[in-house]
């Protein structure tokens, strides 16, 4: 079954009530409520902080097959009313079990939830992971055990968005300047976090104004390659995303919670017939 049409509510599953209640609006420090329409902003400031538009047409998804998954949430083919565009919609989703060997060779087993941004570093209480002789050592001498470092942890979905927003603003810095007959000179071999900066700075409205950057060793920056375009993120909800999965008998395991609302992010459909291996780059 190639595509099964699937009503994408906004609303949260019915209550014990039976009336169902609205979702509240979660705004991210890394996204925009903004509709990804036209152009980004080429501001420095937008650079620093890169946020990802919202997909604005949400409620034209027609869900297809189940593509596959991976540990930051599975892929979903969708086709948009109205239209042959095919997208592919990757939804945040599932637990990653990962598992820590300690140095008595037993193993720890920790969980995080994907659709759930983890706390910050510094965040109390700290994430403990048992370590026996650690605690043994300090029991020997009679010393209090000081307090273990936290787990670092990130969100992918953050992650993502940041530098699907950020691709987004330096492919149109570079249609601008090629419309404009303009090069943008970068460093070919950056060797530091502010010869990174300085980089991705060219890029921005900062560069065209203050032409930094001229006595240096710079080259014109001519790419070569296409970025498979992100078209914003949405939400769904539980429910919707496992009845589909159920209807199409898709080979998943059924994880997601149908009270829950999950994060996605939309991307170009990108067919085995429209790749060429000549022009990919394998990170």
């Amino acid at each position: 079954m190639e595509a099964v049409a699937v009503r994408l509510d906004s609303q949260s599953p019915p209550s014990s009530g039976g009336t169902a209640a609205q979702q509240p609006e979660v705004t991210l420090p890394f996204t925009s409520p903004l509709p990804k329409v036209g152009d980004p902003s080429l501001d420095w400031e937008e650079f620093k902080h890169p946020k990802l538009r919202r997909f604005p047409r949400h409620s034209d998804i027609n869900l297809g097959r189940f593509i596959g998954r991976g540990v930051d949430g599975l892929v979903i083919k969708a086709r948009l009313r109205g239209s042959e565009d095919c997208v592919a919609v990757k939804i945040v989703s599932g637990q990653l079990t990962a598992k820590v060997r300690l140095k008595s060779l037993t193993l720890c087993r920790l969980q995080f939830e994907f659709n759930h941004q983890p706390p910050p570093i510094d965040a109390e209480p700290y994430v403990h992971i048992p370590d026996p002789l650690y605690e043994l050592r300090y029991r020997r001498k009679f010393q209090p055990r000081p307090p273990r470092p936290p787990l670092k942890v990130y969100w992918p979905f953050e992650r993502e968005c940041m530098n699907a927003a950020l691709l987004e603003m330096i492919q149109a810095s570079l249609q601008d300047a090629a419309k404009n007959n303009k090069h943008i000179h970068l460093n070919p071999s950056p060797k530091t976090r502010n010869d990174a900066l300085k980089n991705l700075r060219a890029f921005s409205t900062y560069h065209s104004s203050h032409q930094e950057g001229k006595s240096d060793n710079l080259t014109p920056f001519s790419p070569n390659v296409r970025i498979n375009g992100c078209r914003g993120w949405t939400q769904f909800q539980g429910h919707d995303i496992n009845n589909h999965l159920i209807a199409t008998r898709a080979e998943c395991c059924l994880d997601l919670k149908d009270e829950e609302t999950y994060y996605a992010i939309v991307y170009d459909y990108v067919s085995k017939g429209d790749r060429n291996p000549g022009m990919m780059l394998e990170w």
